[in-house]
């Protein structure tokens, strides 16, 4: 019985991570919560899920802010590894792989990784008033690209 509750708190973790920015996910998780009897139990995970995002992604803007590129995305690295569908790691994480292409035009896997997190930013159904102005500026950076494809 304890381990079923281990792996029930696992995917429990594992959704609010994932889903801590879609409040009408959290909504529908409390709810569903609440109409087995537990109810704000998932309300600690959800603040303390919030308050690590924020910590990391206060962090990671704040290395970018120091020209510290290569940290700040290991940093989000690390993020995505634990939240793979978190929005706000995806569209900071693909800002600052944007400006550093701007730097560095040349480098094959940033731009296979900002293309694979457009991908997956769509996917997820990031909003187009977020998503949009990245997808046009990468786009300037890879006209040549484009047309190969």
């Amino acid at each position: 019985m304890n381990q079923q509750h281990d792996k029930a708190e696992a995917i429990l973790h594992g959704l609010i991570q994932n889903h801590i920015d879609d409040e009408q996910f959290l909504n529908n998780l409390r709810a569903m919560q609440s109409g087995v009897g537990m109810h704000n139990y998932s309300e600690i995970q959800i603040q303390k899920t919030r308050q690590a995002l924020i910590a990391t992604n206060n962090k990671g803007v704040a290395l970018y802010k120091q020209g510290k590129f290569k940290e700040a995305l290991d940093l989000f690295e690390q993020a995505i590894a634990t939240m793979p569908e978190n929005k706000t790691i995806i569209l900071n994480m693909l800002k600052i792989i944007i400006h550093d292409l701007k730097a560095n035009p040349a480098d094959a896997d940033k731009e296979r990784r900002a293309r694979l997190l457009l991908k997956k930013a769509r996917q997820l159904g990031v909003e187009q008033h977020k998503l949009g102005v990245l997808q046009m500026e990468f786009g300037k950076l890879h006209r040549p690209a484009a047309a190969k494809a």
